[in-house]
C-alpha cells in the first residue's frame, strides 16, 4: 500500500493477501531508521510498531511467518517470546498484541507507537480502535511525521458497522479524504480553545484478483455450499451482507437501494413512523411512494432522538412544507399513515400522538405484529415485477433512496450514522425466533417503521399477475449482474 497518510484500510474479499501486506508495512519505518543511523543522525531508533489480532492464538501463524523471515533480513534482530517483541539491530521494536476483552486496550496505555496495525479490524470494537489511536505518538520529529494506522479485514465481525461507517462510507474507494477531528486545547491562562486536527484517510477495496498466486476457482469451490451471505462477504467483499442478520439473505444494497428520482405525480404517498426519545431509542419517520405495480419506494427518512412529540411533529411539518406535502390553506399535512399503536392512550392519559394530531400531522393506529411485518418485508425484498416501459428491467417490491440516512449524536458526542439503509441490513435475528428481528439492545426503530408500512400496504399480487421472482441464492446470476454494471436492474431513470 503506497500510502503515507494517517489512516489506511485495505479490506473486502478474502484471499488477496491483506495480512501479508500488513506485516511488512512497519519495515518502511525500520528501513528509514536504519538509514538515519548510517548517516549518523541518531544512535538508535525509538520507533515501535504493533500488530493486533483479537486473541493471541490468532497471531501464531503470523508470528511464525515473521520468525522465518525477519532473521534472514536482519541477522541482528532478537526475539523476546515473553513480550512478543522483535528488537531490530537498529533498536526499532516490532510487537504483537491482542485485545480479547473490551477493556484490554488499557494494557497498552503506557506505550508510544509509531505504527499500529489491525489484522481483521472488524473483530475489534470502535472503543479499542480509538484508544490505540491515542497511543500513536513520538517525540522524534521524523517518526512523528511517519505515524500511521493500517488495517485489513473482511466484512464480517462485531465491528462491521463502525468500520463500514468510518472507512467504507466515508468517501469514494481508492480516493484519499481528510478526516476532521475537533480538539479542545487549554491555554496557559486557563482558557480553552477549539482547534480542528486534520488527518488523511484512504480505503482500498480488497479483491481476490489482487493476489496472482491464489487459485480463484479452487477458492470459490470451497464456498459452494456456503450461504449466499457468506459468498457475498468473502468473494465480493460485500459490506452490506451481514451474517446472522434477520434479512441478510434477501437484502442486496445494489438492488434495494437506488439513486433518488422524481416521484411521478400520480403515485400514492404516505408516511410511517415509530416513536422513541432517549438514545438508542429513536423516532423513525419514513415517507413512501407506491408505484403502479404496488411496489414501495422510501424516498425520505428522518431518524432522530431527543425530540418530544410536539418537536417531532414540528420537524415532520417542516420537511413536508419544504416538499410541497403540506396543505397551506388548511394548515395540515396532505399525508397520513401508520404509527405504533403504543402512541395512543387507552386510559385517558395524554397520548404521544395527540400533539402531532393537533398540529395537523395525521396518523393511523398500527398494531405491532413483528412476524407478519417480517414476512411482508421479506415478500417485498424478494418480489420482482417487470418495468412498465423498459424491456429486461425488473423492479423490486421495496427499495430505498440512497439518501435515506442521517447522523445523530451518540454516546460521548460521537456522530452515529442511522436510517433504514444503515440499520436494517445488519439488524440481527432474534435468537429465540429467527423469523423476526432482535429488538432488545438493537437499533430497530427504522425496521419498525418499515414493518408498519409493509402491513399498511401488504404485497398481494393481482389475480392476473404472476410476479417475477429473482432467486437470490443464484450466486452466478448475481455475479454476472454485478460484472455487467447492474444494467438489468437499474438502467432506467424510472427507479435508478
Amino acid at each position: 500500500m503506497q500510502w503515507d497518510g494517517y489512516y489506511g484500510l485495505y479490506a473486502g474479499a478474502a484471499g488477496p493477501g491483506k495480512t501479508e501486506l500488513l506485516r511488512w508495512m512497519p519495515w518502511q519505518q525500520i528501513a528509514s531508521e536504519t538509514e538515519r543511523i548510517q548517516r549518523g543522525e541518531i544512535k538508535f531508533s525509538v520507533g515501535r510498531s504493533i500488530i493486533f489480532r483479537r486473541t493471541f492464538p490468532e497471531l501464531r501463524e503470523l508470528m511464525d511467518r515473521c520468525t522465518r523471515d525477519f532473521e534472514q533480513i536482519d541477522p541482528g534482530a532478537k526475539w523476546n517470546h515473553e513480550t512478543k517483541t522483535w528488537v531490530m539491530s537498529c533498536g526499532y521494536r516490532y510487537m504483537f498484541g491482542a485485545m480479547e476483552h473490551e477493556d484490554d486496550w488499557s494494557k497498552y496505555y503506557g506505550f508510544e507507537f509509531t505504527f499500529v496495525g489491525f489484522d481483521e479490524l472488524t473483530m475489534f470494537t470502535e472503543e479499542q480502535f480509538d484508544q490505540l489511536d491515542t497511543r500513536l505518538r513520538s517525540r522524534d520529529p521524523v517518526l512523528h511525521a511517519q505515524r500511521c494506522i493500517r488495517a485489513g479485514t473482511n466484512p464480517v465481525g462485531v465491528g462491521l458497522e463502525w468500520v463500514r461507517r468510518r472507512f467504507v462510507e466515508a468517501g469514494p474507494p481508492g480516493t484519499p479524504i481528510v478526516v476532521e477531528i475537533p480538539v479542545t486545547i487549554k491555554n496557559q491562562d486557563g482558557t480553552q480553545r477549539r482547534v480542528v486536527e486534520k488527518r488523511s484517510q484512504l480505503y482500498i477495496p480488497a479483491k481476490l484478483e489482487d493476489n496472482p498466486t491464489i487459485d480463484y476457482a479452487s477458492y470459490a469451490a470451497t464456498l459452494t455450499n456456503k450461504s449466499s451471505t457468506t459468498k457475498r462477504q468473502l468473494l465480493d467483499g460485500d459490506w452490506y451482507a451481514a451474517a446472522g442478520s434477520c434479512f441478510g439473505e434477501l437484502w442486496d444494497q445494489q438492488i434495494h437501494v437506488c439513486k433518488p428520482f422524481k416521484i411521478p405525480s400520480g403515485w400514492t404517498k404516505f408516511r410511517s413512523g415509530d416513536y422513541g426519545y432517549s438514545y438508542p431509542g429513536m423516532s423513525s419517520i419514513l415517507w413512501w411512494a407506491v408505484d403502479t405495480d404496488g411496489n414501495l419506494i422510501c424516498y425520505r427518512s428522518m431518524t432522530v432522538h431527543g425530540l418530544n412529540p410536539y418537536e417531532l411533529g414540528q420537524a415532520i411539518r417542516q420537511r413536508e412544507m419544504e416538499a410541497g406535502e403540506w396543505d397551506m390553506h388548511r394548515d395540515c399535512s396532505k399525508l397520513a399513515g401508520p404509527l405504533d399503536s403504543s402512541c395512543w392512550s387507552s386510559d385517558g392519559r395524554p397520548a404521544i400522538v395527540t400533539d402531532m394530531l393537533d398540529m395537523g400531522v395525521f396518523w393511523e393506529k398500527c398494531t405491532k405484529a413483528p412476524e407478519h411485518e417480517a414476512s411482508q418485508f421479506r415478500t417485498r425484498l424478494a418480489r420482482r415485477t417487470k418495468h412498465p416501459t423498459t424491456k429486461g428491467v425488473l423492479v423490486p417490491g421495496i427499495r430505498f433512496f440512497e439518501t435515506c440516512w442521517n447522523h445523530v449524536k451518540g454516546p460521548k458526542g460521537k456522530k452515529i450514522r442511522v436510517g433504514p439503509i444503515v440499520t436494517i441490513p445488519v439488524l440481527p435475528a432474534d435468537e429465540n425466533n429467527p423469523d423476526v428481528w432482535k429488538s432488545k439492545g438493537t437499533s430497530d426503530h427504522d425496521m419498525d417503521a418499515v414493518g408498519y408500512a409493509c402491513l399498511y400496504l401488504p404485497a398481494i399480487p393481482a389475480l392476473d399477475e404472476k410476479p417475477e421472482q429473482f432467486d437470490d441464492d443464484d450466486y452466478g446470476e448475481r455475479k454476472r449482474r454485478v460484472a455487467g454494471g447492474s444494467s438489468a436492474w437499474g438502467s432506467s431513470g424510472y427507479w435508478q
